[in-house]
């Protein structure tokens, strides 16, 4: 090397770096969101780069403990790319897809004890030429690990017990001191973690323990890192150490030291005694040597006197364990009856947490935020309530993370020297030339296991004796993603059971321990014979057939996972479940599954910090990427037809503004959500409100749903489609009542029976026709056109093709028809899209926006559909086999320890949220439709139902007119998306008109009265109860007309269903409110000829006024008087613009418009402006609301005139 001289620089390097020299890159890591730790921190990283003059490569970590810019002033190179870096060191296994080839890796592979679930990532390291070095082998000569993060999982595990057992005891009906201690991650030092521990101790020193269980006492195992580190903190508050043959006499003693606690460090020999009374153990080291020849007698001679284990001594299946169920059962029922005092082996720490190891009892790891559970050995149930039978149990599988300052710190250190040796040496030194420590710490190399592991992967072979099966019912469309996750597994055999042969030999082809059966899932003989030779049954048939598959795997005792909800049928088999002791976890797909999850992560983050959710919103979508989204209905088919089609007919419900708001399935097209917004501008979103959402608020443990102000799930879509797809439902093609297939040989002949209702050979201008007619639009209406171009599209390639479905329905036809002409073509994308908005009001009163974002594409191999719900059901079910999910009957994956595995997994694979946090805003959901959806409101107003009637409330003085058609202006939408705005003159194209047109068959009989047009039922007399139709105002502090609305309505409730400023006439109201402005449509014109082709229309304003409600009903005034010019001018800043589109209906030019009708006494029924710059009749015709007088009025218009022109 070549020294530096005059470097004034300190962080240039000292030294030049030289050919023979190896980089770095540090990884980030990614298995567990609480993985904060660094193999080396930023002091290291700089010490390193002085002296040696390497490169270091970092990935950017926002969660890693150590920031970006820390490791940037110590001089390292911030790069998502660390492909440069030769030597790569991370803390925990690294995903498959994230290994690169030809580097050396250094982390905790936990692959040399032969763990199954690592060896497919050892095969890919082999197949990728990996030197992997593991930090666990890197021992001296005495077997001592040199390299380690064991004190820290002691420390950490003995801080999480004491808090764990607060909890316990305050269960059991004791506040205790353990009370005033937290979880160790909590603590941003140990030193701090000590302070509050010292705390705790003078509590425990002052006012001692619970007298009722005596001595408090913990028997740790164990000599090594993790038994000291345990150990240290332990030492922390007053405390005893006796031998473990004086414990008895401790806890006999009928007048105990209680302002202390007490502790046993065993030794093997004080519970290992020889098998059939042989006595004590001869000596540790036949012990080691014939472990055979020996049994455990812990649950005699130390748990009777000990109320907490702590094991920090690593366990193999060869030797005894120290206490199995059945002993711990025994141990239970004595203490049941009197015979053990109370409390006594309460609680289990295993702080090395060897699953089903030492501890029979510890089934399942657990994670930080949810570390404890409960097992009742004498009812062998696992459960989850403090105040329940049994055991508390911790075996927290990621202890020093918890710790992450000091643990990396020490950890840093000790591995410095290490990989300063590696950095000096060339990154291809050969692997019989690297030191000692560093070659035997060598599991694989250059393609090969070394020869201490040579064995490994035939270990792989040796467990297929002792394989689980999976059976997967379903080989559809997001099969493949599940199948390829579970044969990685080498102790897992998977059987695809489906009556499509060809699809499940796909899915097994390429795997040695996958195979195919078939099964029509309706022969229940043969599917009970599959489900009893499984261990886990997986679900994916459609929906309605869960129930019949839960039943079977009851009877046959067999857990059971499925992706879809949790329908009535399947809830009423909860206590079916639970008695056959048997777990049916549902809705771990992706809508339901990962949005439950991910929506759960941050709620229970929130709950823990002491926060409240107010408001809960959560979007999610299938769709094409945009770039493959030119199709009708801008959508393709990754999942079931059917399950689409099907689910637009849904009911849903939900909450928004403190308010129950509920959409039939029969509205939920139309009654959509036109815009979505969410953190990408680029997409174009639309919504449909999912299911009932009011449910999830107990699900999510969110409280009592009337302190939310909101709480809603729906279902994303390009804009466009929920329009389109109203439109076929309008049509029939979603029918579902009658089998039609039967008569329609060909795909032509079914959209010809489907829009005639009968059998037909329709031409194209008859079948045109016939939608036309059916839709009862306008021909010339926008949705025609589009409508008629998606049939089109659908008929162009299948037109004569014959259809193979002999009973099907119109919608199972569609359905078949879709699959086929919405399909995904070669290389086209896939992608799904969830957002989630939580409205958060945190302990000092203030609010935040947390959102939450997946964009997710699919790829060559799956699409994003197939991996979303493919994979986090694969995830649950590894959950199910490796007992990690102690809970029976019917669930859902809203528990930490089920959702947190699932999220980190599904990270390692691409599958992430981003989170953001923003100001507080409140959400109003308004499902008003888009423009199009307007216009098929009007069907209701039919020339065959309705009349117009006009005059005053006394019905002998009604007029009534026949309605030939009825026309709402195509871009009419909701004031409640625009009432912020004012319209510059230059957009009048882009303006939300808010007008309609009613299409008379004869012109009004002149009449002064007319003022207010409500639509009637029929031609009634006073005292007859009249349905009115009416376009306008919807009830006191509500948005204004955004639906037609219907009331009844008669002489003894007209009074208060009058509007305040025309008395004479009958309008609509939903409340008693006083009530103005656009109650329920003026008369805008009527056109009058004596040609007997003459047309007649009634115009009436929608939405004239932007959210014109009445602020005090009490005393009737208007929102909009004299007093407020500003909003009277800005109520009503589009008259030419709305006239632009009525001459286009009615063909009538403008000077027609200024000459309307007069009465039969000479009165004018409208007043004709006297400036012709004014063009909106009714415009003039609202002033009269305001009771200004018509002078000041003029003035006014005149005035706006000139600004508007």
């Amino acid at each position: 090397m070549i020294r530096l001289k005059n470097c004034k620089s300190k962080i240039l390097p000292r030294y030049y770096t030289t050919s023979n020299q190896s980089s770095v890159g540090i990884r980030r890591e990614n298995k567990s969101r609480w993985e904060r730790r660094s193999a080396l921190t930023p002091s290291t990283v700089k010490r390193l780069i002085q002296e040696t003059g390497t490169k270091v490569y970092v990935q950017p970590s926002t969660k890693r403990i150590f920031t970006n810019e820390d490791y940037k002033k110590a001089g390292a190179i911030i790069t998502e790319d660390i492909s440069k870096a030769d030597i790569i060191l991370g803390i925990k296994e690294v995903p498959e897809s994230s290994l690169l080839k030809d580097k050396t890796y250094l982390f905790f592979s936990h692959t040399h004890k032969g763990n199954e679930k690592n060896m497919p990532m050892l095969q890919n390291i082999l197949d990728k030429k990996i030197r992997l070095i593991d930090y666990e082998l890197m021992k001296d000569e005495t077997g001592k690990r040199l390299v380690a993060f064991g004190q820290f999982a002691g420390n950490a595990g003995m801080i999480d017990i004491f808090h764990g057992m607060g909890h316990r005891f305050l269960g059991l009906g004791y506040s205790t001191p353990f009370m005033y201690t937290s979880m160790a991650h909590a603590y941003p030092t140990i030193a701090e973690a000590k302070s509050a521990l010292h705390r705790m101790g003078d509590v425990i020193t002052e006012n001692g323990t619970p007298k009722d269980f005596g001595p408090l006492v913990y028997a740790f195992t164990g000599s090594g890192n993790v038994a000291q580190g345990a150990m240290e903190i332990f030492k922390e508050v007053p405390h005893e150490f006796v031998p473990a043959e004086d414990l008895a006499k401790l806890v006999n003693d009928k007048n105990p030291r209680l302002g202390r606690l007490y502790a046993t460090h065993l030794q093997v020999k004080d519970y290992i005694e020889l098998k059939d009374g042989g006595g004590k153990m001869i000596d540790y080291e036949d012990y080691l040597a014939n472990p055979e020849r020996y049994q455990s007698n812990f649950h005699h001679k130390i748990a009777p006197y000990t109320n907490c284990v702590v094991t920090g001594a690593y366990w193999d299946k060869n030797y005894p364990r120290l206490m199995t169920n059945k002993q711990l059962a025994d141990f239970e029922k004595l203490k049941k009856k009197g015979l053990i005092n109370k409390g006594k082996m309460m609680s289990l720490a295993d702080i090395v947490c060897d699953v089903k190891g030492a501890f029979e009892c510890l089934s399942h790891s657990t994670n930080v935020e949810d570390g404890f559970f409960y097992y009742d050995a004498i009812r062998d149930i696992e459960h989850k309530d403090a105040e329940g039978e049994g055991i508390q149990i911790m075996g927290i599988d990621i202890l020093p993370a918890e710790l992450p300052v000091e643990s990396s710190e020490f950890f840093s250190k000790a591995l410095y020297p290490y990989i300063k040796e590696m950095v000096q040496s060339s990154p291809n030194t050969p692997l019989d030339k690297l030191p000692p420590l560093l070659r035997q710490a060598t599991i694989a190399d250059q393609g090969k296991l070394t020869e201490p592991h040579k064995g490994l992967l035939s270990s792989r072979a040796a467990t297929h004796n002792n394989k689980k099966t999976v059976l997967l019912l379903g080989s559809g469309m997001v099969a493949a993603p599940l199948v390829e996750h579970l044969a990685k597994r080498p102790d897992v055999n998977v059987v695809v059971a489906s009556n499509m042969a060809d699809e499940a030999n796909a899915l097994v082809r390429n795997y040695t321990n996958a195979e195919s059966a078939p099964l029509d899932i309706s022969d229940r003989l043969e599917l009970s014979r599959l489900v009893s030779k499984a261990d886990v049954v997986v679900s994916l048939v459609p929906a309605f057939l869960h129930t019949q598959v839960a039943n079977v795997c009851i009877e046959q005792r067999k857990d059971m996972v499925t992706a879809s909800y949790v329908s009535k049928e399947m809830e009423q088999l909860e206590n079916k479940a639970q008695k056959a002791g048997i777990l049916i976890m549902n809705e771990v797909g992706l809508d339901p599954g990962i949005d439950h999850m991910s929506a759960m992560k941050i709620i229970d983050e929130a709950h823990r910090n002491g926060s409240k959710i107010k408001s809960f919103i959560s979007w999610c979508g299938g769709l094409p990427s945009p770039e493959a989204s030119n199709v009708p209905l801008g959508y393709k088919f990754s999942w079931s037809p059917r399950g689409v089609l099907t689910a637009s007919g849904n009911d849903a419900v939900y909450w928004n503004d403190a308010k129950k708001h509920t959409i039939s399935g029969e509205n939920l097209l139309k009654e959509h959500f036109p815009v979505v917004q969410t953190p990408y501008a680029g997409f174009v979103f639309e919504g449909l409100a999912n299911r009932n959402s009011l449910g999830y608020a107990d699900i999510y443990g969110l409280g009592d749903l009337s302190q939310m102000d909101t709480m809603f799930r729906g279902t994303l879509r390009y804009q466009g489609y929920s329009d389109l797809l109203y439109a076929f439902r309008k049509l029939g093609f979603l029918d579902q009542e009658r089998p039609i297939a039967g008569q329609c040989q060909s795909w032509s002949k079914y959209f010809d029976f489907v829009l005639s209702g009968k059998s037909s050979n329709l031409s194209q201008d008859e079948r045109h026709q016939r939608m036309v007619d059916r839709l009862g639009l306008p021909r010339d209406h926008f949705m025609i056109e589009k409508t008629w171009s998606a049939i089109s599209y659908f008929l162009s390639a299948n037109d004569q093709e014959k259809i193979h479905a002999p009973n099907g329905s119109a919608l199972d036809l569609f359905t078949i028809l879709l699959s086929r002409r919405l399909k995904y073509d070669k290389g086209e994308r896939d992608m799904v899209a969830m957002h989630h908005e939580f409205g958060v009001q945190h302990r000092s009163g203030k609010k935040e926006t947390l959102t939450s974002t997946l964009i997710k594409y699919g790829n060559q191999t799956h699409t994003a559909m197939a991996d979303t719900v493919g994979l986090p059901t694969a995830m649950a079910v590894d959950l199910v086999l490796d007992n990690k999910i102690p809970e029976r009957g019917v669930q859902r994956p809203t528990k930490p320890h089920v959702y947190l595995p699932i999220l980190d997994q599904l990270e390692m694979k691409g599958i992430k949220f981003v989170e953001k946090s923003e100001p507080y805003k409140f959400n109003r959901l308004d499902a008003t439709g888009s423009n199009s959806c307007k216009m098929d409101e009007m069907p209701v107003i039919n020339q065959n139902r309705y009349t117009v009637a006009y005059g005053n409330k006394n019905a002998t003085r009604q007029s009534y007119a026949a309605i030939r058609q009825a026309i709402i202006h195509p871009l009419y939408v909701s004031s409640q998306q625009r009432q912020a705005q004012v319209y510059a003159t230059a957009h009048t194209d882009e303006i939300p008109y808010d007008i309609g047109l009613i299409k008379l068959t004869t012109p009004l009989v002149p009449n002064k009265f007319i003022n207010r047009i409500p639509l009637l039922v029929n031609q009634t007399t006073s005292m007859d109860i009249l349905e009115t139709i009416g376009m306008g105002y919807t009830g006191y502090q509500k948005p204004q007309a955004e639906i037609l609305q219907f009331a009844q309505c008669n002489s003894t409730n007209a009074e208060t269903l009058r509007d305040n400023n025309y008395n004479q006439s009958i309008i609509l109201a939903t409340s008693n409110a006083g009530l103005c402005h656009g109650d329920s449509g003026s008369p805008l014109l009527v056109k009058s000829s004596s040609n007997v082709d003459a047309e007649y229309y009634l115009g009436g304003i929608l939405n004239r006024i932007l959210n014109a409600y009445d602020p005090d009903p009490e005393n009737g005034s208007c929102p909009l008087h004299e007093s407020n010019l500003t909003s009277f001018i800005n109520s009503f800043v589009r008259p030419s613009a709305h006239l632009k589109w009525i001459t286009s209906v009615t063909k009538l030019p403008l000077d027609a418009l200024m000459d309307p009708m007069t009465s039969a006494d000479g009165t004018r029924m409208f007043v004709a402006p006297t400036s012709s710059a004014i063009t909106d009749t009714s415009f003039l015709l609202r002033a009269s609301c305001f009771g200004i007088d018509w002078p000041i009025f003029l003035l006014m218009a005149s005035l706006f005139t000139f600004i508007y022109f």
